[in-house]
């Protein structure tokens, strides 16, 4: 098979398709032809226009778009809304619990520790402390 042949079974495939597809979809096909056509001169004394089934369809009517379905457009806003809100209350809750993991594990450190409660009182604790963690 050669390409004539092969680029010819494929506009035929092409154009049985074309039927089902919605007007304002061909139209723009079209439009987009022809502006590809008058870029390419050369193309254009090679390949004569074709009547397909979609410019032999009678136009119908453009109906309003329902007014029930604008709101469809805007529904990612306030979900995407709501789920950024809920990860911030997640986070903010997960540090919330670690903190309070940490102060529990700092209270059962001290409370298991040899060292007299009253010693975390003296004023030269804090500096012992500092010297030797490191």
């Amino acid at each position: 098979m050669n390409e004539p042949e092969f680029a010819g079974r494929i506009c035929r495939v092409l154009d049985e398709e074309l039927e089902q597809l919605p007007e304002r979809v061909t139209t723009r096909l079209a439009a987009a032809r022809s502006a590809a056509l008058t870029k390419a001169p050369s193309l254009r004394t090679n390949a004569a226009p074709r009547r397909t089934a979609a410019a032999e369809r009678p136009a119908t009517p453009r109906t309003a778009p329902r007014a029930g379905g604008a709101w469809l457009r805007w529904l990612p806003v306030p979900l995407a809304t709501m789920l950024f809100a809920v990860c911030l209350l997640g986070v903010w809750h997960w540090s919330d619990l670690r903190r309070a993991q940490e102060i529990a594990a700092l209270d059962v450190a001290i409370l298991a520790d040899d060292v007299p409660l009253a010693i975390y009182a003296d004023r030269g604790f804090g500096v012992y402390l500092r010297n030797t963690g490191r």
